[in-house]
């Protein structure tokens, strides 16, 4: 929905790609930053967050798994991975398989890099909103709209 990309687009949001709801996903990796958040229960997380290409648009991934992390630490930033998500026993577990070294689509990546280098400046290198701080946002718009 346009309408709704552009309301990210204004409000300096990334979309968001999550790895819960697909069994299987590829991305180009652009980089990523440790965060701290809180969780929809209220508890205080650490995590990271990556900025990869994924259909042709920069997006985001939060994610805490270690497991997740741990392969992902072997991978270099500009590479093309596929990102499996299974469950054994009960768990989830995540397979990373790397499909292009970074050699490979430095040139096709250009153009994303650059995209993302403008969305932190724009942002002054803050950390994205959260979906509450942007809630709250919203709420305060509408009662001020309302008097």
């Amino acid at each position: 929905m346009q309408v709704a990309k552009e309301w990210l687009k204004q409000n300096k949001l990334l979309p968001k790609l999550s790895l819960k709801e697909n069994k299987e996903v590829i991305v180009a990796l652009l980089g990523g930053e440790l965060v701290e958040f809180t969780d929809p229960k209220g508890r205080a997380k650490k995590g990271l967050r990556l900025y990869v290409v994924h259909q042709k648009e920069v997006k985001t991934i939060l994610t805490t798994s270690y497991q997740l992390i741990q392969q992902l630490a072997e991978i270099p930033e500009g590479s093309v991975i596929r990102i499996r998500k299974k469950f054994v026993n009960q768990k989830t577990v995540y397979e990373v398989e790397l499909t292009k070294k970074p050699e490979e689509v430095a040139d096709q990546l250009l153009p994303y890099v650059e995209k993302l280098r403008q969305y932190k400046e724009e942002v002054g290198g803050e950390i994205e909103k959260t979906k509450e701080e942007v809630e709250k946002e919203i709420e305060q718009k509408a009662l001020e709209e309302s008097f």
